[in-house]
């Protein structure tokens, strides 16, 4: 009699060579979401690898019946419905710290390309326009810093910055670990030249950046960098701010394809403002994805170790 084998769900790019591996002991079902896949391995679907780009709320984790495990090779989880997996008792396995470095990294090259006004200079180039007069940056190491959120990524960007001999602190929250730098929201608002996103979507999150904390930071003109969700910002509002010159730049890493229009609106309401944009690209480094994707094919082999006879 065949024994079927445990179906993997994988809605996310995994190396050619980790996805080999994993099929050499499993069934891997390759999709770009749960409504994707078909509807028989949907039934069968014990395993569940995702990262940011697709979402496992609960109308997709009701097409999973049997589904055991989440694998999220890296650390954001406000694309998956963590209430129904504690109501289920679904594992979720995480590997958060892997690609903080990595995102902090971009983080400091997005604010530097503020800095120097390199966005702006590029959109002109693109338009046949030379005007290096009109192109005077700032040093980065003037600049201080307030960092909302102090999980893994918060907390390697503030090394980044130290090295960098920038002041630099969290802006205070009930959860903040103990003995890291902080500053009072309000010190936050009124003095900071910098503030970075790096907090998870929720609802109290939810465009946290709109036209009240807009109007708390304007007497600075802050930059602003985000390298949590789009959705964090009111696009509309930061787009205002950038227009009236009330912000002096802004930095947007979380653009996905799932946001092209709205993105070719804010980019198109900022053409003439120092903004830069980049594809989500904060744990697109080799080696990063290299760790995280081997991490995620042990993960799975070890949660189906048992009636894989410990393969």
């Amino acid at each position: 009699m065949t024994v079927e084998r445990p179906v993997v769900a994988v809605l996310t790019t995994l190396g050619e060579s980790h996805l080999a591996r994993m099929a050499t002991a499993t069934e891997v079902a390759r999709a770009t979401s749960v409504a994707a896949l078909p509807v028989e391995a949907r039934r069968r679907c014990r395993v569940v690898v995702l990262r940011s780009e697709a979402n496992l709320g609960a109308a997709e984790l009701a097409e999973l019946p049997g589904l055991t495990d989440v694998v999220r090779p890296g650390s954001g989880t406000d694309n998956i419905a963590l209430d129904v997996l504690e109501a289920r008792g679904i594992r979720l396995h995480r590997n958060a710290d892997v690609s903080a470095d990595a995102v902090a990294e971009l983080a400091v090259a997005g604010l530097t390309v503020l800095c120097r006004r390199m966005g702006v200079g590029y959109r002109w180039l693109l338009d046949g326009t030379f005007a290096k007069h009109r192109l005077m940056g700032e040093p980065l190491a003037a600049q201080r810093v307030a960092v909302w959120g102090a999980g893994p990524i918060g907390r390697a960007l503030h090394r980044r910055l130290e090295m960098l001999g920038m002041d630099t602190g969290f802006v205070r929250h009930p959860s903040l670990p103990d003995g890291l730098p902080v500053f009072d929201r309000a010190e936050a608002m009124a003095e900071a030249d910098v503030h970075v996103l790096a907090v998870p979507l929720r609802p109290t999150t939810r465009r946290m950046v709109d036209e009240a904390w807009l109007a708390g930071v304007a007497a600075r003109r802050p930059y602003l960098v985000n390298v949590g969700r789009y959705e964090l910002i009111d696009q509309d509002a930061v787009a205002a701010a950038l227009q009236e010159d009330r912000l002096r730049g802004c930095y947007l890493d979380p653009v996905d394809a799932g946001l092209a229009a709205e993105t070719d609106r804010f980019l198109a309401a900022t053409r003439d403002a120092n903004v830069f944009a980049t594809q989500h690209q904060g744990a697109q480094r080799s080696d990063v994805r290299g760790v995280l994707d081997a991490w995620a094919v042990r993960r799975v082999l070890d949660v189906l170790s048992p009636e894989l006879g410990g393969n």
